[in-house]
C-alpha cells in the first residue's frame, strides 16, 4: 500500500524531497549548507590526523 508520492532528488544540488517541492525549491540554501558540512567534515578529519 502506498501512502503518497515517492521522493525525488534535485539534479542540480542533490536535495531530496517530494517531487512537487523539489521542482519549486531554491538550490542555494541547500548548496550553502552542504558546503558548510563538507568544510566541517574536512576540518574534523584534519584534526584527527593531526593527533
Amino acid at each position: 500500500m502506498s501512502l503518497g508520492s515517492e521522493l525525488s532528488e534535485c539534479e542540480v544540488c542533490g536535495a531530496i524531497g517530494l517531487p512537487e517541492r523539489i521542482q519549486e525549491h531554491d538550490c542555494q540554501p541547500f548548496l550553502t549548507q552542504t558546503q558548510r558540512e563538507s568544510a566541517s567534515t574536512r576540518d574534523e578529519a584534519r584534526s584527527v590526523s593531526d593527533e
